[in-house]
């Protein structure tokens, strides 16, 4: 061989060989709501679900309210990067979709400041008017009369703090209790 053909040969396995993967399926439950988690720099809303570790599954449409049995596949990889995920999810297909009850409640925490590190923070939460608020920009939160007080509170001074929320609609949740 010519030592172009080697060096391209050498190059194409010493590229796939941090890429090696370990594919299985898995049906896994999607719960009807988000939880917050620390991501690398920031804080961001992801899917909750007590039998996977996925927090983001390409091809999933998430929809409030809603809980889903879901066909994944998931790609282990042997050699993952060091600034990366170990692990990619991909929706095979929906197994299930059923709407939760109305008087569905969940707990979820409030957190106000987005990035983890020093300097200016950047709030999750965006004024819509008096008593709603956008979410991390994926949910509206309506605070119910008697917590707008202590909710402000959260938003004005960076406080983290957990609340009981109810399904309205698939884009927004009504704040029933601080805890």
């Amino acid at each position: 061989m010519t030592m172009i053909k080697i060096s391209v040969l050498l190059f194409l396995l010493s590229s796939t060989l941090g890429k090696s993967q370990i594919d299985m399926s898995q049906i896994i439950t999607v719960e009807p709501y988000m939880r917050v988690t620390n991501g690398a720099f920031f804080k961001q809303l992801i899917l909750k679900s007590n039998d996977s570790d996925a927090e983001f599954i390409q091809g999933f449409d998430f929809e409030w309210g809603y809980s889903y049995k879901s066909k994944i596949l998931i790609h282990k990889l042997t050699n993952p990067p060091e600034d990366g995920s170990d692990t990619d999810y991909k929706l095979v297909k929906i197994v299930s979709k059923t709407k939760v009850p109305d008087n569905y409640q969940f707990q979820m925490m409030l957190a106000n400041d987005l990035y983890l590190g020093p300097g200016e923070q950047v709030s999750n939460f965006k004024s819509i008017n008096d008593s709603t608020y956008a979410y991390f920009d994926k949910i509206n939160i309506e605070v119910a009369s008697t917590l707008r007080n202590e909710f402000k509170e959260i938003v004005t001074k960076e406080q983290m703090r957990y609340g009981r929320f109810v399904f309205i609609s698939p884009t927004k949740i009504k704040l029933i209790k601080l805890d």
